[in-house]
């Protein structure tokens, strides 16, 4: 990292990943997230979401401080629905991969952190080998375009072509734990990452025994 002077931004820990371009809803109740998503309104700023290592998603004033891992996803309010007082429905876009510097908690158990974008994955085309998953894809999204949402899952343009996007919309999908998503996450390869989820969708079978 150079010496050019990082933003800072609100951290949010959670046990889970969100891709770049997918939609997260949340529900915000902690008073530390209400403060903090009525900043974010208030300055139009964004937050970061980290995946959680070590504790709890709600935090109780005995628990340890929260450990998170070192990437996480810049997350942009889209919609935010306050009908129930101390309760907030939020909608977020994750705008880019970024890496968190200097992690800081602050007294109300808001954690800070300096914000560095990651570069743009290269557009990669989908090498015919894994042209499969970009057909389930669109039938996922022709699904997802008859809900009733606040705002779209996907919006448009769909990069169907594209490793990085078709990986990502991959990613939003695949029940995985969160460790192993979060490998997917940090992989600088789109090419890589849509090999590999085309391995966890087509395991192979071990070869039989010999006796």
């Amino acid at each position: 990292m150079s010496d050019v002077s990082l933003p800072t931004l609100p951290l949010f820990p959670l046990g889970t990943v969100v891709f770049e371009g997918g939609l997260l809803p949340l529900q915000i109740f902690e008073p530390r997230y209400l403060h903090m998503v009525r900043q974010c309104e208030r300055d139009g700023s964004d937050f970061v979401l980290v995946t959680l290592t070590r504790g709890r998603e709600v935090r109780a004033p005995s628990d340890a401080p929260e450990q998170f891992e070192p990437l996480g996803s810049r997350l942009q309010m889209e919609h935010v629905d306050s009908a129930q007082p101390g309760l907030l429905h939020i909608w977020c876009r994750a705008t880019e991969r970024v890496r968190v510097h200097r992690p800081q908690q602050r007294a109300d158990g808001l954690w800070l952190g300096e914000i560095e974008a990651l570069p743009a994955p290269p557009a990669i085309p989908i090498p015919e080998s894994l042209i499969s998953l970009r057909a389930t894809i669109i039938r996922t999204l022709q699904q997802l375009q008859t809900q009733a949402l606040p705002v779209p899952p996907w919006p448009e343009p769909w990069l169907l072509d594209d490793c990085h996007w078709l990986s990502c919309r991959w990613g939003d999908l695949l029940n995985l734990p969160s460790d192993m998503r979060y490998r997917l996450f940090a992989l600088d390869d789109p090419l890589l990452r849509l090999e590999l989820i085309h391995d966890l969708l087509n395991p192979v079978d071990p070869p039989p025994t010999v006796s």
